[in-house]
């Protein structure tokens, strides 16, 4: 039996809520975005603000850019506390608490398979990677990035694999739509990010789909979405602290600089990943029922979220 979807039904879920809530995320996004516009206007000395970065500082760009997420993030708890009358841990996971030890889990095996990942792209083509360690300028990045990060990764996830693939389970009533359409418009949502405009939509969407799709498939098979933010945080822990390069929507001062990125072999090595991941995940945690991904979603209630639009 499983429960993450079915939670859905929990709270007031009329439809406008989720505009609401969608506004206050808005609101959230623009106040913490306050901070980096002031300091923009206070350092950058040409007034240059194409890039939305701090000239010199990209520790300081990165702080700054992450108090957005941390401000979207404080507004969701808001309309899910206040507006949907949901307990948290019902929207996260369909156990009776939050798993944390699935989420370390999560972040000790991508940690795992990145690692191994970077040393095999190293051994392969070395001439691509360029070392530029700095530790004056390491230390402020690994705080913040420890820090501030895993923060961003929880709340894209709260967002796209808890919050609104269960708000749409309950329009759809299966499981298939509602992690289709989150990883498309998770995909979406990063098609402003500096990869995009050097290697071209066609490659790059491809790859950010993927990765929604990645996690939502463990999200719905696991029950829950430990396992996705651990993985998630990981991930941009893992490349912010020790690889950057000119097109990275992350720039940071990282131990290592790539300097030529091949599209098209990162998205054939990240599907091998992705792969080798939910084979070892389905063993540890048993998971045999890949109905999960399709079948109808059975409410415990008639949610009184469904009203005619």
């Amino acid at each position: 039996m499983t429960k993450f979807l079915e939670n859905s039904s929990q709270g007031n879920n009329k439809w406008y809520i989720y505009m609401v809530s969608f506004f206050f995320m808005l609101g959230g996004n623009v106040i913490g975005s306050i901070p980096l516009i002031v300091a923009m206007f206070y350092f950058n000395s040409d007034m240059n603000f194409e890039s939305a970065s701090i000239e010199g500082r990209p520790t300081l760009t990165l702080a700054l850019m992450l108090l957005t997420f941390i401000a979207t993030l404080g507004m969701l708890l808001i309309a899910i506390k206040y507006l949907h009358k949901k307990r948290l841990n019902d929207v996260l996971t369909g156990r009776p608490s939050f798993d944390w030890s699935r989420m370390f889990y999560g972040i000790k095996i991508w940690f795992a398979v990145m690692a191994v990942s970077s040393v095999i792209s190293v051994i392969i083509s070395p001439e691509d990677v360029e070392l530029i360690f700095d530790l004056g300028k390491f230390v402020p990045l690994f705080f913040v990035v420890i820090l501030m990060v895993p923060i961003q990764a929880a709340t894209e996830e709260v967002i796209f694999r808890a919050y609104y693939m269960q708000g749409m389970t309950m329009i759809s009533r299966n499981r298939w739509l509602p992690l289709l359409v989150t990883s498309i418009i998770f995909g979406l949502l990063h098609i402003g990010n500096p990869e995009v405009e050097e290697f071209g939509v066609a490659i790059m969407m491809p790859q950010y789909i993927s990765m929604g799709l990645f996690f939502g498939i463990m999200t719905l098979m696991d029950d829950g979405s430990e396992l996705a933010i651990g993985m998630h945080a990981i991930n941009n822990v893992f490349l912010a602290l020790f690889f950057t390069h000119d097109s990275s929507a992350l720039k940071t001062d990282a131990v290592f600089r790539i300097k030529e990125v091949n599209p098209e072999y990162e998205m054939i090595f990240m599907l091998i990943q992705f792969t080798i991941v939910l084979f070892i995940l389905s063993r540890k945690y048993k998971w045999k029922d890949w109905s999960r991904l399709y079948a109808k979603v059975i409410m415990p209630k008639e949610p009184e979220a469904i009203e005619e639009l």
